[in-house]
């Protein structure tokens, strides 16, 4: 039987725009998701030789995007951090790690994804008798690298 290989957490992490850059792990983050997606338009095309069978669809690929969402923990210690990066084009690497190994407590990464993206909102919540809540949302400019482990 053949298994996946998965990883069961991710790191999300920003640029500091530095030669060489460093990345900041934003931490309290629980979840994070990654989307791509491709833009499309669609035209149906009938058969030259076939008119009175219906058209088929033919797509036309015009653009591709990415998009970053994280969620979790709400840390005072990056409010600055995380406001500065608000509405900015910045560097960005989400690391897929492998934390099942107990003698490797910070994890194994799995690879790195890594592009250019603008923070586009930072939601914090409070909770009455709760922890207050992270949600971060960015759109990706350009390709969203992947290099493996």
């Amino acid at each position: 039987m053949t298994l996946p290989t998965t990883f069961d957490f991710a790191q999300l992490k920003l640029g500091d725009g530095a030669t060489p850059e460093v990345f900041t792990v934003v931490c309290g983050l629980e979840t994070t998701g990654i989307n791509e997606s491709a833009q499309t338009s669609d035209r149906y095309v009938r058969d030259c030789t076939a008119p009175a069978t219906p058209p088929t669809r033919k797509i036309r690929v015009t653009g591709v995007t990415w998009d970053i969402s994280g969620s979790g923990l709400s840390n005072v210690a990056q409010f600055a951090l995380l406001k500065e990066a608000l509405g900015k084009h910045r560097n960005w690497q989400i690391v897929p790690l492998d934390t099942t190994d107990p003698d490797t407590p910070a994890g194994t990464p799995m690879g790195t994804f890594e592009g250019t993206g603008v923070l586009t909102s930072r939601n914090i919540a409070t909770v009455a008798d709760g922890f207050a809540t992270l949600e971060l949302t960015l759109a990706g400019e350009g390709d969203l690298e992947w290099d493996p482990a």
